[in-house]
């Protein structure tokens, strides 16, 4: 399957966000097309949405702030299956007990 450029420009934009602009201009091109076949592998065809993504850069970026390689995206695909073990169902608010919905026998 095959993904928009918008998309792996979301996770790269994310990136220049944490790391910073300088670090972001100092990429190596070869580097684009290696991280783009890394973020279709372990992220996209495993159904990791890019929120997951941008919320687990932070924690995953602590042990090497330059990702010039591919460990980092085996840190943070780490990293967004660890959120998704931890992380909290969530009920919505306003529902009821059973016991008020059905009917009582007077």
């Amino acid at each position: 399957m095959s993904y928009l450029a918008a998309h792996y420009n979301a996770v790269f934009e994310a990136m220049r966000r944490e790391f910073g602009d300088a670090w972001y201009e100092s990429v190596n091109p070869m580097w684009w097309n290696v991280w783009r076949r890394q973020i279709k592998e372990r992220f996209f065809d495993e159904g990791i949405l890019i929120r997951e993504m941008v919320a687990a850069l932070p924690e995953a970026s602590v042990k090497m702030r330059w990702p010039m390689g591919t460990a980092f995206f085996q840190r943070l695909e780490d990293v967004c299956l660890k959120n998704r073990r931890e992380a909290r169902t969530t009920t919505r608010d306003g529902m009821k007990p059973i016991a008020d919905l059905l009917p009582r026998n007077a």
